[in-house]
């Protein structure tokens, strides 16, 4: 018997054993959180099930479950990257795995059917068609899959290099299989599909560029002695058909390569967000906590100067009502005169400068806003700025309302029948 023989068996009988273990998982997956009584709903759950199993198997990246990785103070920011894109390139991985599984799944099924008419005529081919195709290939995924069903906290980077390193390998051995020069040129667009999907799923970009040059570099060799072994193919194909042929293999390479390379800057400057995202939050909640143990109100300010929530306790104070949503009105419209909005710009403009940002606290300012009734009011207003994860600088406002009723002021004229004191009445009736 043949090596070639041997390794045919050796995938039949891999096949034979995957398959059910696979179909099994897939199934217990589907039907692990089915614990109600099969009289309560027998075809409602099948359909469930049934609707449930893509689902199951190509599950969305949860980045939320890394974040409670990174929460350890002993690592640093590049770290904590390392360990986002590490967790997400075996993510992407398995999401690959768990897409193309059922495919290959199926074809191996049809494949194992098949096969029986080999074994009849076994002594006439002397060979399986199941190890001169991609289906050795397909096994492979399969494999994995079910390995990544089974073993859910494998090591990623063994497995994606191994991974890629079998695929690549496999098809560069399945350049010296081919019967003739029509099998290379036919079976390029799956070799092509398989190559890309490397490039990007396996978060490899050196070692899949170093295993696609070696398969260009092989495939145009092979090539090359299939046309000087066969005359009618220059006929066919012109006299520079080999040139033509290497110049599309070393595009088709470095299109490959380049995908590989920005596939992984993607999943870094994702991982980079994702950091920059949670110091973000982290830095907003003790800025918003420290702000509301001071200030009567906290508002939080787009870098256009918008409310970016409804702030019902800023609605309060200025007399509007608390279930009244303030959302995207600009807090300069609060001011009570043009006066007190130029103390305000000159005063965030000299944060942003850096003027007051080198005494290292936040100097407060005191600004009259206008409440519903036309009086002015007078607050303490302290301002802080932070870069939002859009990459503007958002802003925070904290406001103290500093009593002194000598300044209130009405803003409408007597002939509206409001004075000063019916002003003060109603504010004084709202605070109480």
């Amino acid at each position: 018997m043949s090596p070639d023989d041997i390794g045919a068996w050796v995938c039949l009988v891999l096949i034979y054993i995957t398959l059910p273990i696979y179909v099994v998982l897939v199934a217990k997956s589907c039907f692990e959180n089915l614990r109600h009584p099969l009289l309560r709903g027998l075809a409602w759950k099948v359909r469930c099930a049934c609707s449930r199993a893509w689902g199951t198997l190509t599950r969305r990246l949860h980045i939320s479950r890394e974040e409670d990785k990174v929460n350890s103070n002993d690592c640093n920011a590049e770290a904590a990257v390392e360990e986002i894109v590490d967790w997400m390139n075996l993510e992407t991985v398995r999401y690959a795995l768990f897409g193309v599984s059922p495919f290959a799944a199926v074809n191996l099924m049809a494949e194992v059917i098949l096969t029986h008419g080999d074994w009849n005529n076994y002594s006439k081919t002397g060979q399986f068609r199941i190890y001169h195709s991609h289906i050795l290939t397909l096994l492979m995924i399969l494999i994995c899959a079910t390995i990544c069903l089974i073993w859910r906290s494998q090591p990623g980077r063994v497995i994606r290099s191994f991974f890629n390193i079998f695929v690549l390998v496999r098809l560069c051995m399945m350049l010296f299989k081919y019967k003739s020069v029509y099998h290379l040129l036919f079976d390029r667009t799956d070799v092509l599909a398989f190559r890309f999907a490397m490039s990007f799923a396996t978060g490899q970009p050196g070692l899949t560029a170093v295993l696609n040059l070696v398969y260009t570099a092989l495939s145009c060799h092979v090539y090359k002695g299939w046309v000087a072994n066969t005359p009618e193919t220059s006929t066919l194909f012109g006299p520079d058909s080999v040139i033509e042929f290497v110049c599309q293999e070393f595009n088709v390479c470095f299109l490959i390569i380049l995908v590989g390379w920005v596939a992984d800057m993607r999943v870094f400057s994702q991982a980079r967000t994702l950091i920059e995202i949670k110091a973000s939050r982290a830095t907003h909640s003790s800025l918003l906590m420290l702000l509301s143990t001071v200030c009567d109100v906290v508002v939080q300010l787009d870098a256009d100067f918008r409310l970016v929530e409804n702030g019902e306790r800023l609605a309060a104070m200025l007399l509007q009502g608390a279930e009244r949503s303030l959302k995207g009105i600009c807090f300069e419209d609060f001011l009570f005169e043009a006066a007190d909005k130029e103390r305000l710009k000159k005063h965030v403009g000299r944060l942003r400068n850096g003027i007051l940002g080198d005494l290292g606290m936040a100097i407060p300012i005191h600004v009259r806003m206008r409440d519903s009734t036309g009086c002015a009011l007078e607050v303490e207003l302290v301002h802080s700025t932070y870069e939002h994860p859009d990459g503007r600088l958002h802003h925070f406002l904290g406001l103290r309302e500093v009593i002194d009723m000598q300044d209130s002021t009405p803003l409408v004229s007597q002939d509206r029948g409001l004075t000063q004191g019916a002003a003060l009445a109603a504010r004084s009736v709202n605070s109480q």
